[in-house]
C-alpha cells in the first residue's frame, strides 16, 4: 500500500529525526512511502496512493502578503483535489499555530479548513482535542482524532569520546542546563540570558547550542551575553554527531518554551531519550508524559512571570541534596517511559491500523 508523506526527502529526515522516526514506523508495518512530489510524477503513482499525511501543512511564512494569499489559496486548493479523486487526508498536529509567522490569520484559516476536511486527525496529546475545538467552535474533529505518542529518538545519535565538560572546564559540582536548537527570537533565548544573569556567583552554567536565524540576531545575543561567564554560546549550526556529546554534557535541558503556540516538543523527547530530565512549561508533551515527577514544569502568566518561574525551578534544583545524582535519576526514569510507551514499535502498530482502513474500502 502506497502512502504519500509529506515532508519527506532525505534533507527533511536528516534536519528532523521526528520525520525519520514515523516514515521508520510506517515502513516497519510494510507501508511504501512517497513524497508529494513522488506521488504526483505519474499517473500510476497517484493512482496507488491512498492517502496523503500532511505535517506542517498550515505553515506559511510568505513575508509578502500576496505572496502570502497565493500560497494559502493554493495549499486549499490541493487539498480539495485530494478529495475529488478520493484520497484520504491525515493532518498530524504539531502546534497551536506556526512558530514566528506573519500570517497568523491564514495559517488559522488552514488549520480550520484541515480539521474539517481531513478523514483522520492524528495527535501526540490530549490538550490537542481542546485546541482543535476551540478552533473549529465543534465538536465534530474530535471524532476524527488518534492519539499517537511521539516517537522517541533512542538510539538514532552515535556518542563519540568527547569529553564536553572537561573541554569547558566544568567541575564535577557545576551544574549545567543546554538549550539545544535552532536559534529563534520565538524561543526566548533573551530569558535564558537573563535568567543567567541571576546566577553569576554560583555554580550554574547555560549553555546555548545552535544557529542563529539571521547575523543580526546572533550579533543581539552576543551584546547581552557580553561579561557573563556562565553563559557559553555556540552560535553554529549544530551536526548530528554533535548532540550526544553535548546531551551527554549538561544535567538538564531548559526549554522556556512559549505557551502561545507550542503543544508538542520534539527537543524534550529528545532530552528524555538521552536520559535528561527537563525545564520546561506545561506544554501538551509533558502532560502527556505518565513521569510528570521527574520534570521540572511551571505554568505562567506574562514574560516577567516566565523569568521568575524558570528561576524558581532552578533555586529547586540547588536546594536538593546532591543535586547532579537527582537530576540523573530523575532522567533515568523518563527514559524508562520512553522505553516503554514511545518505542517505534508500539507507534508502529498504531499507524498501521489508521492506513489499513483505508486499504479495505473501496
Amino acid at each position: 500500500m502506497k502512502i504519500c508523506y509529506s515532508p519527506y526527502n532525505e534533507k527533511a529526515m536528516d534536519q528532523n529525526k521526528y520525520i525519520y522516526q514515523v516514515t521508520r514506523s510506517m515502513d516497519k508495518s510494510g507501508f511504501e512511502i512517497l513524497s508529494v512530489r513522488q506521488a504526483m510524477k505519474s499517473i500510476k503513482n497517484f493512482k496507488e496512493v491512498k492517502a496523503f499525511n500532511l505535517n506542517w501543512y498550515e505553515n506559511i511564512y510568505d513575508e509578502n502578503k500576496l505572496k502570502a494569499y497565493i500560497h494559502y489559496l493554493f495549499k486549499i486548493g490541493f487539498l480539495y483535489s485530494l478529495k475529488m479523486f478520493n484520497k484520504k487526508i491525515i493532518w498530524t498536529v504539531h502546534n497551536k499555530i506556526p512558530h514566528d509567522t506573519n500570517n497568523v490569520s491564514l495559517s488559522k484559516k488552514t488549520m480550520m479548513k484541515l480539521a474539517n476536511i481531513s478523514d483522520v486527525v492524528i495527535t501526540h496529546c490530549q490538550d490537542t482535542n481542546e485546541e482543535l475545538e476551540n478552533l473549529t467552535s465543534s465538536n465534530t474533529v474530535l471524532k476524527k482524532i488518534k492519539k499517537i505518542n511521539h516517537p522517541n529518538y533512542i538510539g538514532l545519535y552515535q556518542k563519540s569520546e568527547v569529553n564536553l565538560r572537561g573541554e569547558f572546564r566544568f567541575s564535577n559540582s557545576d551544574i549545567v542546563f543546554l538549550f539545544l536548537g535552532q536559534i529563534k527570537p520565538y524561543k526566548n533565548i533573551e530569558l535564558i540570558i537573563e535568567v543567567a544573569n541571576k546566577f553569576k556567583a554560583s555554580n550554574v552554567k547555560f549553555v546555548i547550542a545552535g544557529k542563529c536565524v539571521s547575523d543580526e540576531y546572533k550579533e543581539t545575543l552576543e551584546k547581552l551575553i557580553d561579561g557573563n561567564d556562565n553563559i557559553i554560546p555556540i552560535f553554529r549550526f549544530i551536526e548530528n554527531r554533535e548532540i550526544p556529546d553535548l546531551l551527554d554534557m549538561c544535567d538538564a535541558v531548559l526549554l522556556p518554551y512559549d505557551i502561545n503556540s507550542s503543544l508538542n516538543s520534539g527537543a524534550a523527547i529528545l532530552a528524555f531519550s538521552f536520559g535528561k530530565t527537563v525545564i520546561c512549561p506545561k506544554i501538551g508533551t509533558l502532560n502527556e508524559i505518565n513521569s510528570y515527577e521527574n520534570m521540572y514544569s511551571y505554568t505562567y502568566r506574562n514574560a516577567k512571570e516566565h523569568i521568575d518561574k524558570v528561576v524558581e525551578q532552578i533555586n529547586k534544583i540547588l536546594n536538593t541534596t546532591d543535586p547532579r545524582s537527582k537530576l540523573l535519576e530523575k532522567g533515568n526514569n523518563l527514559l524508562k517511559v520512553m522505553k516503554n510507551e514511545n518505542s517505534i514499535d508500539a507507534i508502529s502498530k498504531e499507524y498501521q491500523q489508521i492506513y489499513v482502513q483505508f486499504n479495505e474500502k473501496k
